[in-house]
């Protein structure tokens, strides 16, 4: 069905910063939000200490109920590391866990997030994935979301939240920072294109290979120069505001999938008000992002931990990662279910595997992994049969959509 046209169109999801208000008595949806708390224009000057304050104050809200066992999701960047911190000093009863996921050798994340447990004093635990463990993740993580999307992140995530949910009953997030206070590298490329200054190249979002029957969009990701899609960098994190950020209920939805409460400070309205009031130049400069947030952490965290950079590296891109992902496509894409599904586009699903056999870039494994996770998605509930037995039966795991497609190829075969 197109988005919009079933009786769920009137459900919307409550962005931060917003609110919005359910009726009992007519069982009517709400149309929109309510309201809104993100300023329209910046301040001219925030002072860093209430950054500090409204974040302390967010963290000591949502420890009030001093949980037993509490943990954070920890990255090797500043935002998740000043969160932990403002977590144990609100709960000094107990220890606070920290838990990263990544590869093991070499992952900035992994040993970022290892030198800022031991800088803390945070109970450390780590997992170390290999891309074959994605043939049960992956399908876990699409049954909790309903949702094919994310690349490795969301796979990534939901054996996080399997490791923590061994170990705690709330977690916390560090979600939303980069949207917040200017940390992602397009908020950079924007402001040194608003300052007239040269800017990197980056991918066209959709430059990828497409593989569904009538979709439109180039076969190659071509490189381009980013021009400024607002007048200034306030205006585009409001619009980004009023976007929803799958991440955040994706965090929640795998969270929640082994009975863990996920609690996001960032997300906390007098946070979203007060990062929202702060000036372009208090976030962003010729000296780095997130600017602001950085000087408040140092109030907290050692200057090691202030001025590391975030570096994203959840698995490798390497053989590993092909040998997985050409031995997933063969054994989807071979299945008599996908021929007879029709939906697919075999020229330029056969031109992804080609690219992805002569060369592994994040591009050449996220097209593969797109193909891959479509495939997976009509499998678990688009295939009757396989929708109907997981429904009717828990014992089935959603894993098993692969080797119900291995039994379909080898009944081709054989025929």
């Amino acid at each position: 069905m197109p988005s919009g046209a079933t009786f769920f169109s009137q459900v919307k999801p409550v962005l931060p910063g917003k609110w919005s208000t359910v009726r009992n008595d007519d069982n009517s949806f709400p149309s929109e939000a309510a309201s809104s708390i993100t300023p329209a224009i910046a301040d001219a000057f925030v002072p860093v200490e209430v950054v500090a304050d409204a974040l302390l104050s967010a963290v000591e809200r949502l420890s009030a109920d001093q949980p037993p066992a509490v943990g954070i999701m920890l990255s090797s960047g500043v935002d998740s590391a000043l969160i932990a911190e403002l977590v144990a000093r609100s709960m000094k009863q107990i220890t606070v866990k920290s838990f990263t996921v990544g590869h093991n050798g070499g992952d900035p994340e992994i040993e970022g997030a290892q030198l800022t447990a031991l800088a803390l004093g945070l109970d450390h635990h780590e997992l170390l994935l290999e891309p074959s463990e994605f043939t049960r993740l992956l399908p876990e993580a699409m049954w909790a979301m309903e949702n094919p999307g994310g690349y490795d992140e969301y796979p990534c995530l939901l054996g996080l939240s399997e490791m923590a949910g061994s170990h705690v009953d709330v977690l916390f997030s560090g979600n939303l920072s980069d949207t917040l206070f200017g940390g992602m590298n397009f908020h950079t490329q924007l402001w040194k294109s608003l300052n007239g200054l040269p800017t990197d190249e980056e991918p066209i979002p959709n430059g990828s290979l497409t593989i569904l029957k009538g979709s439109t969009g180039g076969r190659e990701a071509i490189l381009r120069t980013r021009s400024p899609a607002h007048k200034s960098l306030h205006a585009e994190l409001v619009a980004t505001m009023d976007r929803r950020d799958e991440r955040m209920g994706a965090q929640e939805m795998l969270a929640a999938r082994f009975g863990i409460d996920l609690r996001m400070p960032y997300a906390d309205t007098d946070v979203v008000r007060t990062a929202m009031r702060i000036p372009d130049s208090q976030k962003v400069s010729d000296k780095g992002n997130k600017l602001i947030l950085r000087e408040a952490s140092a109030i907290f965290l050692p200057e090691e931990i202030v001025k590391r950079p975030k570096r994203i590296q959840q698995l490798m891109y390497d053989s590993a990662m092909r040998t997985w992902l050409l031995s997933t496509f063969d054994l989807l894409f071979n299945s008599v279910g996908a021929q007879k599904r029709d939906v697919y586009d075999y020229g330029n699903l056969a031109l992804v595997r080609e690219e992805l056999v002569r060369e592994v870039t994040r591009r050449t494994v996220q097209n593969a992994w797109k193909a891959i996770s479509i495939e997976t998605w009509l499998l678990m509930f688009a295939d009757e049969e396989h929708f109907a037995s997981a429904m009717s039966d828990e014992s089935v795991k959603p894993e098993a959509v692969f080797s119900a497609a291995s039994r379909r190829r080898r009944a081709a075969s054989a025929t």
